[in-house]
Formats: structure tokens, sequence, C-alpha cells
């Protein structure tokens, strides 16, 4: 195989992917994108967290409400749980590796507070951890995964929201993932600033 049937062997498969994630993800992201809208009326924040390569997916979440997604508008009010080094590791240290959201959690939400909750398959007691925690503080819980977990969706709520992303391929997932975030992101904007006619 040459190097331009594997581009688009890619490439292919990645439309493919994102074409059959429109149906299942649509009515979800819109309902995701109504509490954040409503959270961030409220004075309210969005917390993130994720595990594996699904924390660029919440990293990236953060970094597009407190900068902007396709236009300029005010900072949103978000933050990341997976970037200061120093403190998971002290938790990691003092209390275990499970603990390294769900302290933050404690700590740090509020009730009317959302968490985003980006799985991955490899290291899921964490997350769970951190939904839990999120529970105990009365945040609403989204939950970007790869497909359904019994011991992930044990935990959710009825009035959390689930946004599946179907795809066996790490890097695909990932992808799709971005995709999600970034679609989050627009649909938040819209909600708060209007109709927007930019690319």
């Amino acid at each position: 195989m040459d190097y331009y049937q594997l581009v688009a062997r890619h490439f292919q498969h990645s439309m493919e992917a994102i074409s059959l994630s429109v149906d299942t993800l649509a009515e979800p992201l819109y309902r995701a994108s109504v509490l954040l809208t409503d959270s961030f009326l409220h004075d309210r924040k969005l917390i993130s967290c994720g595990s594996g390569p699904g924390i660029v997916a919440a990293q990236l979440m953060v970094t597009y409400l407190t900068s902007q997604y396709h236009r300029e508008r005010p900072a949103l009010p978000a933050m990341s749980l997976c970037c200061d080094n120093t403190t998971l590791s002290a938790i990691s240290c003092d209390s275990s590796n499970e603990e390294i959201y769900s302290r933050q959690i404690r700590s740090l939400g509020l009730p009317g507070d959302v968490l985003l909750v980006v799985d991955e398959p490899r290291n899921r007691p964490p997350l769970i951890r951190a939904i839990e925690a999120a529970h105990e503080r009365n945040l609403r819980v989204i939950l970007l995964s790869s497909s359904t977990d019994p011991a992930v969706d044990a935990t959710l709520h009825q009035d959390d929201i689930h946004l599946a992303v179907n795809s066996s391929n790490a890097s695909q997932r990932l992808e799709l993932q971005i995709m999600t975030v970034g679609c989050l992101c627009e649909l938040i904007d819209q909600g708060l600033f209007g109709d927007f006619d930019g690319e």
C-alpha cells in the first residue's frame, strides 16, 4: 500500500465514523449545551477531567471556553483537574490514584457546577470516584465516553447526560471526542450569544 492509499483509508474511516455518530450525538449534545448554558447564566462553572488520551479533549473544552471557539466573546468559567501535576502527584501519594479528581471536586465543586468526564476504558476508577464526588456536591455530570460500561453507567443519575462516541479505535475515539467538544462549544456560544454566521 502506498502512502496515498494509507492516507485516503485513514480519512475515509474517520469520515465514516463521524457520519455514523450524528444521529447518536445530536440530541444529547443539545441537552448538554442547554445544561451548560444555564449553568453559566447562573454564575456556575464547568469542571473537566479525563483519563488517557481523553485528557486532551477534557483540557480542550476548558481552553475553548476560557479563550474562544470560533468567535470572540467573553471568557466562560471552566477549569481542568488534569493539568496540575503537583496536586495530582500529592493526592496520588497521600491518598490514592483513584482519588486524584474526587478530592479536587470535593474542594472546588459548588452546587450548580457541571462536571465533564472524558472516559477512556483503560483507567476508569478515578473517573468513577469523580462522578460520585460530583453527585455528593450536587453537580450535574456530562459523560463523554466511547461506549456504555456497567461500572460507569451505574454511577450516572437520571438527569446526567451521556455523550457516547462509537469507535473501537483509540485514535478515532479521540478524533470523535474532539469533534464533540467543538460542537458542544459552538452550541453553547449560540445559546449564550445568538446565531453566528462565521465558518
